[in-house]
């Protein structure tokens, strides 16, 4: 497979008019999944078939990802009962992580499936970089 080459980036601004902080980073992975997903008002443990490993696993192949929802929901991964990760997601906040980041990717290992949750009626999507 070829190359696949993202290009994330950050800004900070202020209404002070002071100088903004902007930073961008790559990456570069083999393989990518998109996720354009929509979901009825109510909606409870639906599947959402994407996989990966996650990074400190010995075979991790979680690069980076970005998840982004219209409306707040909840992740679960694996198992709806006793789900490996619990992610809540807030309408319009990105959650993006990347292997370059000072902080702990979100996925605990392997994720097979994802279930989503949401009260309200939305569309979740992101992308998932992998090595």
């Amino acid at each position: 497979m070829g190359n696949i080459n993202w290009r994330i980036g950050d800004s900070v601004t202020s209404s002070s008019n002071t100088q903004p902080i902007t930073a961008n980073r790559s990456q570069t992975g083999s393989l990518e999944q998109t996720i354009n997903q929509n979901y009825a008002a109510n909606t409870n443990n639906s599947l959402l078939s994407v996989a990966f490993t996650a990074p400190g696993n010995s075979s991790g192949n979680l690069q980076a990802i970005a998840l982004l929802a219209t409306q707040n929901c909840t992740l679960k991964t694996n198992n709806t009962n006793a789900p490996q990760d619990t992610i809540a997601l807030t309408s319009g906040v990105v959650v993006e992580w990347d292997n370059s980041l000072i902080y702990n990717c979100p996925f605990n290992g392997a994720v097979t499936a994802i279930y989503v949750t949401c009260n309200a009626a939305m569309l979740l999507t992101g992308k998932v970089l992998q090595y």
